[in-house]
């Protein structure tokens, strides 16, 4: 067969049909508004459409060191939870033309530390990590100056900006909650055997406040404590509620981390009748 190669439309192409000039071009690709009106945009999203124009990404980057790739690390790519911030992140990133890559790190060191400091850093503009294993003085330790976002309860703000909830008062509120509906023996799980600065130890800690400030002493059979690094799965959920039943004394009602550890949680707890 004979090889037949395709020229891709080029850059000079969209100037061309747009009536306008290559740096204008360029301006609407990377989204620089402030340099072009909407009706010059417009002109040429339609000229890049009508061409079927694929910037050339490699080119960018070594003229810009920009490749407009950003990765979303996560430890757990079966929780929604990770699905719903993932879904926001990508829309968001669109509208300055990024691309998201999704990195599941299954919480483990070696993993998260392959993006802030490992082979890949190349390959993207910036990291949001969410580090279940690595502190924020290992991530900055292993840093190799790529921006980064942090998530949830590992990191604390110290040297990159960190987005997370008030995870203390949350669980201060549920347990409340089931205090108010006249529940006392309260589970919980499942907590981390290894006391770090987590989820599992920010929601115990919540958990705590409103036991004692009702005059209630937890009970050490009603903590589920698991090894860590613990994921808040149907399955952590499962063995969670599997121990609490082997003790022989079952909780007025049991609060999980999540979603998924309560589903598993349930599970076991039908299968049990």
């Amino acid at each position: 067969y004979e090889r037949v190669r395709v020229m891709n439309p080029t850059i000079k192409a969209v100037d061309k049909l747009a009536g306008v000039s290559t740096k204008t071009v360029s301006n609407v690709i990377n989204n620089n508004s402030d340099r072009f009106s909407d009706e010059t945009r417009d002109r040429v999203l339609d000229a890049i459409k009508k061409l079927n124009y694929r910037p050339n990404r490699a080119a960018q980057y070594m003229r810009s060191g920009v490749i407009g790739i950003l990765a979303f690390a996560i430890p757990d790519i079966g929780n929604p939870y990770f699905s719903e911030i993932g879904r926001e992140i990508i829309d968001a990133a669109k509208e300055y033309g990024y691309t998201v890559l999704i990195e599941h790190t299954a919480g483990l060191a070696e993993n998260e530390r392959l993006l802030p400091g490992g082979s890949r850093t190349h390959a993207v503009d910036g990291v949001i990590l969410d580090p279940v294993d690595m502190t924020e003085d290992e991530i900055y330790r292993a840093n190799t100056a790529i921006p980064i976002v942090t998530l949830g309860e590992r990191a604390t703000g110290k040297f990159y900006d960190h987005v997370m909830i008030d995870n203390v008062a949350a669980a201060r509120l549920l347990t409340k909650h089931l205090l108010g509906l006249g529940h006392r023996r309260i589970a919980i799980l499942p907590i981390s055997d290894v006391d770090r600065n987590s989820l599992h130890r920010m929601c115990y800690q919540g958990y705590l406040d409103a036991l004692r400030a009702t005059g209630i002493q937890p009970a050490p059979e009603l903590i589920v404590t698991m090894p860590w690094p613990v994921l808040l799965t149907h399955r952590s959920g499962m063995a969670g509620m599997e121990q609490l039943i082997a003790q022989g004394s079952l909780p007025d009602a049991v609060f999980c981390l999540n979603d998924l550890a309560a589903l598993g949680a349930m599970k076991i707890l039908s299968q049990h009748g």
